[in-house]
C-alpha cells in the first residue's frame, strides 16, 4: 500500500511540475547538462531524471518543462536519462543516479512491480 501512495505522490509532482512550468512543445534539440560537471560543495540541487521514452509530442514537451524547471539558473544540476522503452535501461540509470549521490530521482516507471 504504501508503494502505491509513494507512486502517487511521485507521478503527482511531475504533473505538479509540468502544469506549472507549461507544456508547450517546443521542437529544440535537448541540451543534457550531464555533459557537464557538478562541482562539489556547489550550491545546486542535483536531480536524476529518467524517463521512459520518446515516444510522442507529450514527453518531448513533458522532458522539456523538466530541463526549464531543473535549470542552472533556478539551483539545479539536472541530469537526464531516456529509457529507451526499456525497464532495464532506467533501472541502470536509477543506479547510475544512486551512485552519484543525486540529491532525488525523478522517474515514471514502466511497471509498478519488479
Amino acid at each position: 500500500m504504501k508503494r502505491k501512495w509513494t507512486f502517487a505522490a511521485l507521478l503527482t509532482m511531475s504533473s505538479l511540475c509540468a502544469a506549472l512550468t507549461g507544456c508547450a512543445f517546443r521542437p529544440q534539440s535537448v541540451v543534457r547538462q550531464a555533459d557537464t560537471e557538478h562541482e562539489p560543495g556547489s550550491s545546486q540541487i542535483m536531480v536524476g531524471y529518467s524517463q521512459i521514452g520518446s515516444e510522442s509530442a507529450w514527453r518531448t514537451a513533458n522532458t522539456q518543462s523538466f530541463q526549464e524547471t531543473f535549470s542552472p539558473e533556478n539551483g539545479y544540476f539536472f541530469l537526464f536519462d531516456n529509457a529507451r522503452q526499456k525497464q532495464e535501461n532506467q533501472i541502470k540509470a536509477i543506479r547510475s543516479f544512486i551512485s552519484q549521490q543525486v540529491d532525488y530521482i525523478v522517474f515514471s516507471p514502466v511497471t509498478e512491480d519488479g
